[in-house]
């Protein structure tokens, strides 16, 4: 069974076997997913899918122990702006490293990041974690940030600055509140199919003006079922990688990582960047304008 972290005294903490174990970390925002659904579900998926990743390591390589950080409610991005509470880049970042750092201390070297949102910037600030854990601390540490591996290259293409769901709090979420036996209030039933703006202007303006409302889709199509069947998915192309990883020691390498992370716009200080090289620029034709010729 996989061990929750949080219900550990620190005397069981410390004699775990930290060499055999692999410590997951589920992350998601808190936001508006519609008047039917918790506002952590994203949350509560990646818990959900830590989990699982747990029993398959120690069901399917007996040797690991999987360990379960309780969730960290923190996004960056969200995909409704009228009720959402999201972070800056480095915030996330920064509590993966430090979260890291701080069980590096006790021998623990492994860890998996699950992201119940995968939006550009919030997967970017997850792969930042990754390369300054591996880079900074020690080349043994190895942050993966398994979300990034359930994002095709043409999602990326599609919308590669800001999140653009063509459902949120629709059928598919439903689903799978469904199945993990969320709080689901019964009127999803009755809720209407709102339909996404077609025009992805319309709907940049629209998170602009902070008039994106909490859902849309068609929340009454959901069943249980179907969302066994996407977390199931999920599952699927996450553990054969991570087997490869902890089986035969491969190295993450491009497996979990994403083409957000090498756009500029999604890292983390990518606007103090701009400040800085603004005032650089300004200062030095500010000089060489006031320079006697």
């Amino acid at each position: 069974m996989p061990v929750a972290f949080g219900e550990l005294s620190a005397e069981k903490i410390r004699a775990l076997p930290v060499d055999q174990s692999v410590v997951f970390y589920p992350v998601g925002p808190l936001e508006d997913h519609g008047p039917h659904l918790p506002v952590d579900l994203d949350a509560r998926e990646a818990e959900h899918i830590c989990q699982s990743l747990a029993r398959h390591l120690e069901t399917e390589l007996p040797r690991w122990i999987g360990i379960v950080m309780p969730p960290m409610n923190i996004g960056v991005d969200t995909n409704t702006n009228v009720l959402a509470m999201p972070v800056r880049a480095h915030v996330l970042r920064d509590a993966l490293v430090d979260g890291c750092r701080d069980l590096g201390k006790y021998g623990f070297r492994r860890f998996v990041c699950v992201s119940g949102h995968w939006g550009p910037r919030q997967l970017t600030a997850i792969e930042e974690a990754s390369k300054l854990i591996s880079n900074r601390l020690n080349s043994r540490f190895q942050l993966v940030s398994a979300s990034s591996a359930l994002v095709p290259l043409s999602e990326v293409l599609r919308s590669p600055l800001w999140p653009d769901a063509t459902e949120h709090g629709g059928a598919r979420d439903t689903s799978v509140a469904l199945y993990l036996k969320a709080p689901v209030d019964p009127k999803y039933k009755n809720l209407p199919n709102i339909a996404r703006p077609s025009s992805r202007m319309t709907r940049l303006l629209q998170r602009m003006r902070k008039k994106v409302s909490g859902y849309w889709g068609s929340p009454a199509e959901a069943t249980a079922e179907r969302g066994k069947m996407e977390i199931q998915r999920q599952i699927g192309v996450l553990w054969p990688r991570l087997k490869s990883l902890y089986d035969l020691n491969e190295k993450p390498r491009s497996k979990f990582r994403t083409w957000y992370s090498i756009l500029p716009p999604n890292w983390g200080f990518f606007k103090a960047w701009i400040l800085i090289i603004g005032f650089f620029t300004f200062m030095s034709l500010w000089i060489w304008l006031s320079y006697p010729a």
